[in-house]
């Protein structure tokens, strides 16, 4: 009779520890950059979860994690991090550079008549946004100012390309320019540029608007702009 017991507790301590190797797998694979050099010391961790591990100098690593994760995240400084599914035990990582950065530039419009001197701020990503703001100056009056809203579409770096729509007020004259007959209207600005983003830091911005009362004034501008990424 001891003997039945003592082998029924073997066979249930040998049941435990299957049931507690099948909860957890190991997950091998690399990390590489887009010419598929590897990235030593890159974070590859359970998403959700608690482990991680250290990617070795040959780029390659092995995670041991629970059996019903779904998926793992490798992290390098100053790369995008990425988030993979768990489809098999061997993954490969791909990272880009991390291009985004939020910029503010310093912003002017000039064509014959008219200048304006601003600011235009926004993001830089895949895909971004950006608010320009441009008081009046040269020949209209008042001191109503020029805004746009838009979008940043990266093209390749370090070159994005933004488009904008917004209100400018529109100016026109019969005679002398500076005379009093000088008048403005309200319209809408169209614009489209490329900024150039260098080393992350420096931000050079040029583009050109249309701006229109659907009336009597038209105004073309040429826009430059030079600021800072952060």
């Amino acid at each position: 009779m001891k003997n039945f017991f003592f082998i029924l507790a073997l066979c249930c301590l040998g049941s435990i520890g299957a049931i507690a190797q099948s909860t957890t797998k190991i997950v091998t694979g690399a990390v590489i950059d887009k010419n598929g050099n590897p990235l030593p010391g890159a974070i590859v961790e359970a998403t959700g979860g608690a482990e991680s591990t250290v990617v070795d100098a040959d780029g390659t690593f092995s995670i041991e994690v629970p059996i019903w994760l779904k998926s793992l995240t490798a992290r390098y400084a100053g790369m995008k991090s990425k988030k993979k599914n768990l489809n098999g035990r061997d993954m490969i990582f791909l990272l880009r550079p991390d291009t985004d950065s939020w910029f503010i530039n310093l912003e002017t419009s000039v064509n014959a008549d008219v200048y304006r001197i601003g600011v235009m701020g926004g993001y830089l990503g895949k895909w971004g946004g950006y608010a320009k703001l441009l008081p009046t100056g040269g020949c209209y009056i008042g001191g109503v100012p020029a805004l746009t809203l838009g979008v940043i579409k990266h093209i390749k770096s370090p070159v994005y390309s933004y488009l904008g729509l917004g209100y400018a007020p529109v100016g026109g004259i019969d005679s002398y320019p500076y005379s009093e007959d000088w008048d403005y209207e309200h319209g809408a600005m169209f614009e489209a540029g490329l900024i150039f983003n260098i080393k992350k830091k420096i931000n050079i911005s040029t583009g050109y608007s249309f701006s229109s009362s659907f009336c009597c004034y038209d105004n073309h501008e040429f826009h430059f702009g030079v600021g800072y990424c952060f």
